[in-house]
């Protein structure tokens, strides 16, 4: 039978090491920083209160910075700790709307890197900010970046960005028995 670390009050200092150490490694193998319930699991903690309390402790110490209200929005203040992985690159084209249809035009703000190798390949890929609630329960938020890759047919059920003339939206493709398409919000409220 393994053994398994319990972290207690009086290792605290351990603990936050631990917490530092997996998210050193984590960005390293991936690209981007690993979400709270990934450092739990990765360190064995089961409360995201108790990991959320680490990464305050990390950022006293003034070893990460956080980005309130964002996903995965820890950064090392010591640049060096990330070696540099290879990684794959998508161009960010601005903001796309989860609501009503914004004007689509194709400015490259930056360039997004990707973990490498994926997905097979990112030739016809980009990504987009986005703009509104309207998919929500799709678990796609106000702010996120989204990857789109570029193709002429899509499923029924599955979320597209979809160009109406000159807007775009994010929305799921739904696919009528008679051969209709319409797109669906998905968000209870609308």
């Amino acid at each position: 039978m393994q053994d398994t670390y319990q972290f207690t009050k009086a290792n605290v200092d351990e603990t936050c090491d631990a917490v530092y150490d997996f998210i050193v490694s984590y960005v390293t193998a991936n690209g981007y920083a690993p979400s709270v319930r990934e450092i739990g699991r990765g360190v064995g903690l089961k409360s995201t209160s108790t990991v959320y309390g680490h990464l305050k402790r990390l950022v006293s110490q003034e070893r990460i910075e956080m980005t309130e209200g964002r996903r995965r929005a820890i950064r090392l203040v010591d640049e060096s700790e990330q070696t540099e992985t290879a990684a794959d690159e998508v161009p960010l084209l601005g903001t796309v709307t989860a609501g009503l249809p914004i004007l689509a035009t194709e400015n490259i703000e930056s360039m997004l890197k990707l973990p490498q190798d994926t997905y097979a390949s990112t030739e016809d890929m980009f990504a987009l900010r986005v703009r509104g609630d309207s998919m929500v329960d799709a678990a796609i938020l106000d702010g996120d970046i989204v990857l789109v890759r570029k193709q002429s047919t899509a499923d029924s059920g599955e979320i597209i960005l979809a160009l109406l003339e000159d807007e775009a939206t994010v929305k799921t493709l739904i696919r009528d028995d008679d051969g209709h398409c319409h797109l669906q919000a998905e968000n209870a409220a609308y």
